[in-house]
């Protein structure tokens, strides 16, 4: 029978506040890592099978005879073919430091501009890196950043991507993207939102890897940017004058492929967040789900990559993953893996201040901080031993780093 992690709280001595609303940590020093909670903690973790979970590539809609990569060359014939050093150096907005200060082990952080800041309308979620992109950390020599917004306008406007360019940490510039998926035929190609919560994204090589919380994993190639006509805020793809719009963003980034989840015997994954692992034997995929109570029988899983491909291992066809485990950890909104131990960073309700997490087999660890409310995704950096993590609190919303050193 599983432990259920409230159980495993009972008696634990809770730090006070120290990481809320944007606030920096208020040691002085280092965070001492705590020791393990005391009992079992999590001993009797479950592991279900790993062939009953798949993923399986796809090139083409379901409802389609044209594959994605051909209508993607087909629009390439209409509309010019962009960069991703071509939007960060057309960057449109900026962050800001907001003149908070960084205390162990917080060691960056950013704000956004004031109109992303505090948006109803859209709505931060997934993370990435350039350290996620390349080992080396950069991308053609700048530290850069991606993360993803889903939309909450009565029109579905789908997902927006923000390229962020951190050449200078305390006023990052950035400019945001449209995702698409390909429509139409060859002869006359289109492109229409995707309309997904996107609450995790992994950058890794050229491809953008997008969770679709029912369905599995959609693919973008960053080669594949284009340039659009903006004007309307509410046009999507080809108009009658022959242009296209994309809800007035400068570019769009069109669906190359995606894998479709299989499951036998199980219950249905809930692709809620991803992450890149480096420090496994090859480079893997790391999903997460989230559930809202804690006896629901949350999942973690891995997936192996080939780095050469960029693409997930198959065997006849299907990606199995690497690692499947039921941890039962409530409301985890996003996780990493680093040397065998997860990561993971949970919401609390009622703007209550979140919390950073750590667990593997017999050990959970709730660390004495808080974070700031509804954190959500997160990328680890091995050059720098950084852990970035996005919140999604609306007027309050920013993005911080802490030392993983520093934390245990």
């Amino acid at each position: 029978m599983m432990i259920k992690r409230r159980s495993l709280l009972k008696g634990m001595i809770v730090a006070p506040a120290a990481f809320a609303m944007g606030g920096a940590l208020d040691a002085t020093s280092a965070l001492a890592a705590p020791s393990p909670l005391p009992g079992p903690s999590l001993l009797d973790v479950t592991y279900p099978p790993k062939d009953d979970f798949g993923l399986v590539p796809m090139d083409k809609a379901l409802n389609s005879d044209t594959r994605w990569a051909d209508l993607i060359t087909a629009l390439k014939r209409t509309l010019p073919n962009s960069s991703v050093d071509t939007v960060l150096d057309s960057a449109n907005r900026f962050g800001t430091d907001g003149d908070l200060p960084d205390t162990p082990p917080r060691v960056d952080h950013w704000f956004w501009q004031s109109g992303d800041r505090n948006d109803d309308y859209w709505y931060p979620q997934g993370l990435t890196t350039s350290a996620d992109h390349l080992a080396e950390g950069t991308y053609n020599g700048r530290e850069v950043q991606l993360l993803s917004w889903y939309s909450k306008h009565e029109k579905n406007k789908g997902v927006r991507i923000s390229f962020v360019d951190m050449s200078d940490p305390s006023a990052p510039a950035y400019r945001h993207v449209l995702l698409v998926e390909p429509t139409g035929s060859t002869l006359t190609p289109n492109f229409t939102e995707v309309k997904i919560h996107a609450g995790g994204i992994m950058w890794y090589g050229d491809l953008l890897y997008v969770v679709d919380t029912n369905n599995g994993l959609r693919i973008f190639d960053l080669n594949d940017l284009l340039k659009v006509t903006t004007g309307d805020q509410d046009a999507i793809g080809r108009q009658s004058d022959g242009t296209f719009q994309a809800h007035d963003y400068a570019y769009v980034l069109p669906q190359s492929s995606a894998y479709n989840s299989v499951v036998h015997d199980q219950a249905a994954i809930a692709y809620s967040w991803i992450s890149l692992d480096r420090t496994s034997t090859p480079d893997s995929i790391v999903i997460g789900e989230f559930r809202e109570t804690e006896d629901s029988e949350s999942r973690l899983f891995k997936w192996d990559l080939d780095y050469q491909t960029r693409r997930l291992k198959e065997s006849n066809g299907v990606a199995h993953p690497s690692f499947a485990a039921i941890v039962d950890i409530d409301r985890m909104q996003g996780g990493t893996c680093i040397n065998d131990k997860f990561y993971v960073v949970r919401s609390n309700t009622d703007n209550q201040d979140g919390n950073l997490l750590t667990w593997e087999p017999g050990s959970y660890v709730e660390y004495p901080m808080n974070l700031p409310p509804y954190p959500e995704d997160v990328s680890y950096d091995p050059n720098k031993d950084w852990l970035w993590c996005n919140t999604e609190t609306n007027d309050a919303r920013q993005v911080f780093a802490l030392k993983v050193s520093q934390i245990g």
